[in-house]
């Protein structure tokens, strides 16, 4: 059985023995199931930061004898190794949040370039036409080699590539799974609009807008002396006015605290006098009063990305399940955290998922790390 044949039956897994958490471990953090049948081309060990965290072919026409095999589309990256600042950023930033590299690995077969050498990393570069010494470049091409999306350069963001990735499942007529749409929404960060709603209990608030499509963040807060919810939302996926009107719906607008101009004159229209103009910052609630109903639970040890924890919390405080919310991978190390738990209901004391996104990738390793030590030896036959 593959790696990635394993992880897909991760979800499935409720009890476990101590060798079996050590597998799942291992398993975890070892390479893709397409690195591990090509490891004579894999990078030494360290990693270069410029290739982040994914696990990457280093010869293209085994990547598209794997794409054939497998029918994934392949995700080709062109990377200067060494590279410059940009090229260092764009491995520790994208290349290594956790769900981008969970769907780079998973969903693609993944190829890199490195296009300031020679030998066959220099043919590839005439072959497709790509410039040497270059900044990151991500393309995507189907098993018969087929370029599934224009080629576009200076996309260095992970809500960029998370963007390109759905794009290219879909082109390969392959839908992207819920997890990596819901990543892309909460990655997209020159998207995101701001609203702000009060009301009774923002412990609720959170759990209610917290489940809303288009919803892609909550914060806790006071403004004027009203507990309220600054909610982040991808108006691409729901309009300003929708979401005031589901607030409401949810008896959670009992004030529309909105943005002059175009937000303040749409929220008049709809709540009238309810609605009055944010003139200042929301207070912060404080890290305690953040998705109150996560908090405590195993999964709030999970490196979720804000928009997950929205949708987590708004599931557990309606009991409703989680998993539509997480990946698979996650899905593992949710098992793993469970089981740790089981053995020491300290083992991860002090651990703390950060609310930045940029740390999320350090956060995981360090997790990782205490599950391993977390794990007793298992017994040993006789």
């Amino acid at each position: 059985m593959s790696a990635r044949e394993s992880v897909a039956l991760f979800p499935v897994v409720t009890l476990m023995s101590h060798a079996s958490l050590t597998l799942l471990l291992g398993l975890m953090l070892a390479p893709s199931a397409c690195a591990l049948q090509s490891a004579e081309h894999a990078p030494a060990e360290p990693a270069p930061a410029e290739l982040g965290q994914v696990h990457w072919l280093r010869d293209l026409d085994a990547g598209l004898a794997a794409s054939r095999q497998s029918g994934l589309p392949v995700f080709v990256l062109f990377q200067e190794v060494p590279g410059c600042a940009t090229c260092v950023a764009f491995g520790q930033d994208a290349l290594s949040q956790p769900l981008l590299v969970e769907a780079i690995e998973t969903l693609f077969v993944p190829v890199c370039i490195d296009n300031s050498a020679g030998g066959k990393d220099a043919e590839m570069l005439r072959r497709y036409d790509e410039p040497a010494f270059n900044f990151p470049v991500c393309r995507f091409f189907g098993p018969d080699g087929t370029e599934l999306l224009p080629r576009r350069d200076r996309i260095w963001t992970s809500g960029g590539i998370a963007t390109r990735m759905v794009g290219a499942l879909a082109a390969a007529g392959r839908p992207a799974p819920e997890w990596l749409l819901l990543a892309e929404a909460g990655l997209a960060l020159e998207r995101q609009q701001t609203a702000t709603f009060a009301m009774s209990c923002f412990w609720e608030g959170e759990a209610h807008l917290g489940a809303l499509e288009g919803v892609v963040s909550t914060r806790p807060g006071f403004v004027a002396g009203q507990e309220v919810v600054e909610v982040a939302y991808d108006p691409t996926r729901v309009a300003y006015g929708t979401l005031v009107k589901e607030a409401g719906s949810m008896q959670c607008a009992s004030t529309v605290w909105a943005h002059a101009g175009e937000q303040l004159a749409a929220a008049k229209e709809l709540v009238g006098e309810r609605a009055r103009e944010l003139t200042g910052p929301v207070r912060d609630a404080g890290a305690d009063d953040r998705t109150r109903s996560l908090a405590g639970r195993p999964a709030a040890y999970l490196p979720l990305l804000p928009v997950q924890a929205a949708r987590v919390n708004a599931a557990l405080a309606g009991g409703a399940a989680i998993g539509p919310w997480l990946s698979p991978r996650q899905l593992a190390l949710l098992a793993a955290v469970e089981a740790a738990l089981r053995a020491d209901s300290h083992a991860l004391d002090g651990l703390v998922r950060p609310l930045v996104v940029d740390k999320l990738p350090a956060y995981q390793a360090a997790l990782a790390g205490r599950l391993a030590a977390a794990v007793p030896e298992a017994p040993r036959n006789s």
